[in-house]
């Protein structure tokens, strides 16, 4: 007999995936960078740059560096961000 509690899990499975494939990241993939709307912003390699690499000009920003580096510097200094 068919049994509607599978049913009910199947069709929330399938609604899952279809807005979870909706959610995108912007990517990041080179200094300088300017994020001026708040959203989810991934890094697509490691970045680097002679000054500021990536100015945040939004509220609600979420940055997922991806394991890779964002390194700048100023005057010649160079700093690396640290990761964790």
């Amino acid at each position: 007999m068919f049994n509607k509690r599978y049913f009910y899990m199947l069709i929330g499975i399938i609604f899952l995936l279809i807005f979870m494939h909706e959610i995108r990241a912007d990517t990041i993939s080179a200094c300088p960078t300017v994020i001026s709307s708040g959203g989810y912003y991934e890094l697509t390699a490691s970045i680097s740059g002679a000054t500021n690499c990536i100015n945040v000009t939004a509220s609600n920003v979420d940055i997922n560096c991806n394991g890779f580096a964002i390194v700048y510097g100023t005057a010649g200094m160079q700093e690396q961000e640290a990761s964790e």
